[in-house]
């Protein structure tokens, strides 16, 4: 998790007794809603991470018990206090991985939805090239659960999980005027979804999908697919081994065995590693600051090969592509704030209502640093805090020599 927020309360009702009324507090992580809970149940999440950690659990005061009804102001003060709490548990890694926040934040999903829901499910995921695959699975299944039955489904070695996550994506926006595209590209091609969640084992993927498709009319549908999170091409060797990810359609099949005279798909594979452009994930467009001016320029933003990469149209000549590269290695922190209302109002560059900074500090010689400024939604900065810090455990797991799953 990389933040927590309860920015309101409702009143429910029991099911089975209508005039028995009680709160709930809505929770959204990592930019979206998770689940609304009660105050009871925190509660208990409270108990077992003090019996489980105890003086290391540091984390502000957990609001205590009243025995009257809360007053309006009462209960705001209590959501606030949850909310720094919960901000305050998930800041420690340790606590924030722990199965026992896992499964109690899956629990709240499941809980918060359990009025829709139906016990077994047959969810659609797509294959990077597009095609669907559906397996069985539980409503209330997570995501580690999920993930390890696709592995099945496609015959893929389950040691090879940790390569994969799986994503909520949308069909990218149009983002034209006119019919001509407000960026030029340095390719003409590219993955057709876009990327804006990435599903962890704290949720259900059947759940959290359903969430953010509350209305078949909405303007985008959210799909569940899997996709590759490994950001070092040298590391994926021993995915060549694997069938279940080695297999293609095939008419592709076909058309590499007539260009290949032995058919070393392999081979195909390595070669595709050299490519310039293989191995990013091409994320929304978002607003960076580098012009010395301190202007905000329109930049694709692409995540791969442990780097950043801002490609943006030359000031001078709109045919020429610039591109920023910010090497992984070289950030030393990276901040996520929301912007200020007024300022979204007045910039319509992104079209959108829910906007954060990203502050990346870099080094850009030896004892010199500087802050390159991104702005972006909400949900992308989340995505991309997510990846930077799956880099940086990727790096710490090839230096030890690691083969710990962490999907």
């Amino acid at each position: 998790m990389i933040h927590i927020s309860i920015p309101s309360t409702r009143t429910q009702t029991e099911p089975d007794d209508p005039f028995n009324k009680y709160t709930v507090y809505d929770i959204h992580v990592n930019g979206a809603f998770h689940a609304s809970v009660r105050y009871n149940l925190l509660y208990t999440l409270h108990e077992k991470l003090v019996e489980t950690f105890g003086h290391r659990l540091e984390a502000p005061e957990f609001p205590p018990k009243k025995i009257w009804k809360l007053d309006n102001k009462s209960l705001n003060e209590r959501r606030e206090a949850l909310s720094k709490y919960l901000q305050g548990v998930i800041s420690s890694p340790d606590v924030a991985k722990h199965a026992i926040i896992e499964n109690a934040f899956l629990e709240f999903q499941v809980r918060s939805f359990s009025a829709s829901i139906s016990r077994v499910v047959k969810l659609e995921i797509l294959l990077p090239d597009g095609r669907p695959v559906y397996i069985e699975c539980c409503a209330d299944d997570s995501t580690n659960c999920v993930m390890l039955k696709l592995c099945r489904a496609i015959v893929m070695n389950e040691r090879n999980i940790r390569y994969f996550g799986l994503f909520l994506a949308h069909q990218r926006p149009e983002l034209c005027d006119n019919g001509n595209e407000s960026t030029s590209n340095s390719s003409s091609t590219r993955f057709s979804m876009l990327c804006v969640r990435w599903l962890k084992n704290f949720e259900s993927p059947f759940i959290s999908q359903q969430l953010s498709n509350p209305s078949k009319d909405q303007q985008f549908q959210h799909k569940i697919l899997i996709r590759r999170v490994s950001w070092d091409p040298s590391l994926e060797e021993p995915l060549l081994d694997d069938p279940g990810l080695l297999q293609v359609p095939s008419d592709v099949k076909t058309k590499l065995t007539s260009l290949q005279e032995f058919g070393e798909f392999k081979q195909f594979v390595r070669l595709c590693h050299l490519q310039v452009g293989y191995g990013y994930e091409w994320l929304a467009p978002v607003l960076a600051e580098l012009t010395p001016k301190g202007e905000m320029t329109l930049c694709e933003l692409k995540v791969g090969r442990r780097q950043l990469l801002l490609e943006y149209k030359d000031v001078e000549d709109n045919e020429t592509i610039r591109t920023c590269k910010l090497l992984s290695k070289r950030i030393r922190v990276w901040r996520v704030s929301h912007l200020d209302n007024s300022f979204q109002q007045n910039n319509q560059q992104l079209n959108n209502t829910s906007m954060m900074t990203f502050q990346l500090e870099y080094l850009i010689r030896r004892d010199e640093f500087s802050v390159f400024t991104l702005e972006m939604e909400s949900t992308h900065a989340v995505l991309l805090s997510l990846f930077l810090q799956s880099i940086a455990d990727e790096i710490l797991r090839s230096r030890e020599g690691s083969t710990v799953n962490h999907f």
